[in-house]
């Protein structure tokens, strides 16, 4: 299986209006999707605990090509 890296969206800068300040941490690794729309995670160092986030608050990440 494909090793997929996701963003996950951080709700304490919902209400901050700053161009410059991320609203995503991350790179967390997605290990298994459920049917209700949940996503087990896990940072890529494996050292944290595994977390269900919600699937909407996940974004994609694709490495950038190497040159």
């Amino acid at each position: 299986m494909k090793e997929t890296r996701a963003l996950l969206y951080d709700s304490r800068y919902k209400d901050f209006k700053g161009k410059l300040k991320t609203r995503r941490l991350g790179h967390y690794t997605m290990e298994k999707c459920n049917d209700n729309g949940s996503v087990l995670i896990k940072t890529i160092d494996d050292e944290a605990i595994p977390m269900l986030v919600n699937g909407h608050w996940l974004k994609v990440y694709k490495k950038p090509l190497s040159k």
